[in-house]
Parts: C-alpha cells; sequence; structure tokens
C-alpha cells in the first residue's frame, strides 16, 4: 500500500471580468525540490443578489476550469457572475521531490 498522502486546502481570492474569466496565482506547483500537487479545486462566485454559488468541482478528468504550475484559471458563462467576487478552493498534497 502507498504511504497516505495528507490533503493541503488553500484559498485564493480574485473577481471575474467582463466575460465572466477569471484567473489567480497559486504558485503550488513549484517544485524546488518538495512542492504541492494540487488534486481538484472548487470554485465559488457571488451572484450579483450577494448569495455565493459553488459552481462546479474539478478535477484532473473533466477540466471545466483549470490549472497550471503557477495559475488556476476558468471562465463563468452567466451575465450575473461577470465582475463578481471569486473564491477558489485548492486541494494538494504535498510532493517530496
Amino acid at each position: 500500500m502507498p504511504p497516505r498522502a495528507d490533503l493541503a486546502t488553500f484559498l485564493y481570492e480574485t473577481s471575474t471580468d467582463n466575460a465572466g474569466f477569471f484567473s489567480v496565482a497559486h504558485e503550488l506547483e513549484i517544485f524546488e525540490p518538495d512542492g504541492f500537487s494540487i488534486q481538484g479545486i472548487v470554485v465559488a462566485v457571488q451572484h450579483v443578489n450577494g448569495n455565493w454559488h459553488t459552481l462546479e468541482i474539478s478535477n484532473e478528468i473533466d477540466n471545466r476550469f483549470w490549472w497550471n504550475d503557477t495559475l488556476v484559471q476558468g471562465l463563468i458563462a452567466s451575465p450575473n457572475f461577470h465582475n463578481r467576487p471569486v473564491k477558489v478552493i485548492v486541494f494538494a498534497v504535498f510532493v517530496v521531490g
């Protein structure tokens, strides 16, 4: 059985632009030689009425929202979520290089 990896969570805040796009720096997957490997994310956006909505859970398979070594990004189509605050919870495990 492989060793157990502890899942860590990281919260990042940003906002969508006029088209619903968001981008936030995380810098977790920069290994020097150790670092965190992202396993999935949850995105929540604040509606114009003030309520927070969890839009989708994303992982390496579906990639509706995506990430690379330094950024988490996504596009939210509904105009009710354009120019609105976004919270991204990143789930990652620590990797020894």
